[in-house]
């Protein structure tokens, strides 16, 4: 799985490199001198806000819906630092959770196309609580002098301690469950 994730996002931005090179062909550009083309995100506070969809896997994978927005240092082209937080709507259980991380996140060209590895972790609080890990990898798209379109496919770890109230013939009580609810997310975003 992580092979076929990992391929895809490379397919993705071979393919947008492809025509940003042909495009720029007619300009006088040469494909070499276009990799580095010096495009990348500049140094200096870089914001991001992203939504998606986890496909829920495993015996606890719930499907969820997600929006976070991180908010760090760009400390060259090429490396990102910074902390989130977000809300995850559990649709089959009817839960929220809020998840607060560090993000670290690797550009692997400066260019104004680049792929890129991103590293969340942290932990969530609400009703879904517990230890958060969201790797991925993924493609930025500039569309500015300093904000890019990016998009992602990655895996979501939710480690999870929920408790449930009941009542059955008069006798009320309550059950605590713990486990892990993963998922492979796919993202899309803007940074600014």
């Amino acid at each position: 799985m992580k092979c076929l994730l990992i391929a895809m996002a490379i397919m993705v931005c071979d393919t947008a490199f492809a025509q940003f090179s042909n495009a720029n062909h007619g300009r006088g550009k040469t494909h070499g001198s276009s990799i580095f083309d010096g495009n990348g995100p500049k140094s200096g506070y870089k914001g991001f806000v992203e939504t998606g969809y986890t496909i829920g896997v495993g015996d606890a994978g719930d499907g969820r819906i997600s929006a976070m927005t991180v908010h760090g240092y760009q400390i060259n082209p090429y490396i990102f630092a910074g902390i989130g937080a977000g809300g995850n709507y559990f649709h089959k259980a009817e839960k929220w959770n809020v998840p607060i991380f560090a993000d670290v996140r690797s550009n692997i060209l400066d260019h104004s196309i680049s792929p890129f590895v991103d590293v969340k972790i942290g932990y969530s609080i609400l009703d879904v609580e517990g230890f958060f890990f969201s790797p991925s990898i993924g493609c930025r798209f500039a569309i500015g002098e300093k904000s890019g379109l990016n998009v992602s496919v990655g895996y979501e770890l939710q480690k999870f301690k929920i408790e449930q109230s009941y009542s059955v013939y008069g006798y009320s009580g309550s059950v605590s469950a713990k486990g892990t609810c993963g998922g492979v997310a796919f993202k899309v975003g803007l940074d600014f």
